[in-house]
């Protein structure tokens, strides 16, 4: 039970970044289309769970470290190497992105210019790209649960202090700018955008587990606990759209107006998540484009900042109305291929997940002292070896690093 809810914690963790905690997104993508928004808001809850389970599964499955570990198992080179560009410029774009939402942050709680305050998320990210940056960014992502508490807080005093008179809403919240004709491509393109920007590390999250199971119930637990944060967050800001419809972070609003001091904390931890978002990004960018070399991997990372920095003086508002879209509709795309993939290979995922079960049964038996691990048990442990999907000696490697764990414990 400890892994699967150590598997939900790191999948929340991925998609409950910045952008989803900022809640402009959310007033975009929902909240625009009145209480039809609120209806596509729980559909989200429900493919948050449903396909978070899915990818988690995918990731166990092929033992993967990134997106192009699965990819290139169920696509062609084509595909893949397409899929990969696409990746690496998602990664980009949500890179400047954050780099405008840190300057809106600073701007709307404490009156900081926002060229300054991007420019200072923006040399913090050059800053700490050229330490080791694994402990900081360690630190700042134990703030996601203060920022699911805080919204928790954020609904609890909303829907209390409700009146109750959702008609009023419905013209004020309709009269915010739509991407969409409909409010159900805007769904689909929503959680699409959010797979394609914690894909790499879904698939990474499932990969680190041997056991599919495992790893399909945590993503289950994770997704539902993801969506519903997105659920509600949808239905605070449509019940209170008339004082945030135009807030660049309408949710770090709502928190100041319940008390100032909440909203110190509530700015602090969305910069936080911020910069640690826009770190994890442009060092992914710096360090594949490297390719070790750490000269130029300073080059690449000062180099990628300093675009992006140029890039968000276009608005944090307007970038995510602009830039998510695009990165929305060819996650359709690729959405659409891994549940394909998933349902076509169904069969032999299961009949792998129940192999995997009697490999790490069989080799917890030859580990222990007081079991009679037979000559026959050893040729039934050579087989399923033999029949799983993954190399033999990367399989052997993943049982003994379970099996020595277990032990320990």
């Amino acid at each position: 039970m400890k892994k699967i809810l150590n598997i939900a914690l790191a999948y929340i963790a991925v998609l409950t970044g910045a952008g989803l905690a900022s809640g402009q997104e959310i007033l975009q993508y929902f909240t625009s289309y009145g209480k039809k928004g609120l209806i596509t808001a729980f559909v989200v809850l429900l493919l948050h769970t449903f396909v978070g389970a899915i990818i988690l599964e995918l990731g166990s499955y092929y033992l993967a470290d990134e997106h192009s570990d699965v990819l290139n198992e169920i696509a062609s080179s084509k595909f893949t190497k397409i899929f990969d560009y696409v990746l690496i410029l998602t990664c980009f774009v949500i890179g400047f992105v954050m780099l405008s939402g840190a300057g809106s942050n600073l701007n709307q709680q404490f009156g900081i210019s926002v060229w300054k305050g991007s420019l200072l998320c923006a040399l913090l990210v050059v800053f700490v790209g050229m330490l080791d940056f694994d402990k900081v960014t360690k630190i700042i992502g134990s703030f996601t649960p203060i920022i699911i508490a805080l919204i928790l807080i954020a609904s609890i005093y909303t829907i209390f202090n409700f009146d109750g008179n959702f008609t009023k809403l419905e013209p004020i919240a309709t009269t915010i700018p739509k991407n969409f004709s409909s409010p159900w491509l805007s769904v689909m393109n929503y959680f699409s955008m959010c797979m394609m920007v914690g894909l790499s590390t879904a698939f990474a999250i499932g990969g680190n587990h041997l056991i599919t199971k495992h790893a399909k119930i945590g993503g289950l637990i994770g997704g539902f606990f993801t969506g519903l944060i997105t659920f509600l967050l949808a239905v605070i800001l449509f019940m209170e759209v008339s004082t945030i419809k135009d807030a660049d972070l309408p949710t770090q609003s709502i928190i100041t107006q319940i008390h100032p001091i909440l909203g110190f904390i509530m700015s602090i931890v969305i910069f936080a998540m911020i910069f640690n978002t826009a770190i994890g990004l442009y060092y992914a960018l710096a360090k594949r484009f490297s390719k070790g070399n750490d000269g130029k991997y300073k080059i690449y990372l000062i180099s990628f900042v300093s675009i992006g920095y140029a890039l968000s003086f276009l608005g944090f508002k307007k970038l995510i109305s602009i830039m998510y879209p695009m990165i929305g509709y060819v996650g359709i795309v690729l959405i659409i291929f891994l549940l394909y993939s998933y349902f076509r290979d169904y069969s032999k995922i299961k009949k792998e997940g129940k192999r995997r079960v009697k490999i790490l049964n069989l080799a917890l038996k030859k580990f222990d002292d007081n079991e009679d691990f037979s000559r026959q048990d050893d040729k039934k442990i050579q087989k399923l070896i033999e029949n799983s999907n993954i190399d033999n000696e990367t399989l052997k490697e993943e049982v003994k690093d379970f099996v020595d764990e277990k032990l320990d414990n």
